[in-house]
């Protein structure tokens, strides 16, 4: 059992040391899309749109 302990804690961190990627957003490649149901009779779709500072 103690082996089984190291090993599962021995796995995570060593995910967990993958998983420090910091990642950016291509302002101009990017938007944020929604939808939205109006009594569950149509469907409006929407979209914003990120628009760097100049």
């Amino acid at each position: 059992m103690k082996k089984i302990i190291t090993l599962v804690a021995l796995v995570f961190f060593s995910v967990s040391t993958f998983a420090q990627t910091q990642w950016t957003v291509d302002p101009y490649h990017s938007s944020l899309n929604f939808n939205i149901s109006h009594s569950g009779i149509s469907i409006v779709n929407g979209k914003f749109y990120i628009i760097p500072e100049a």
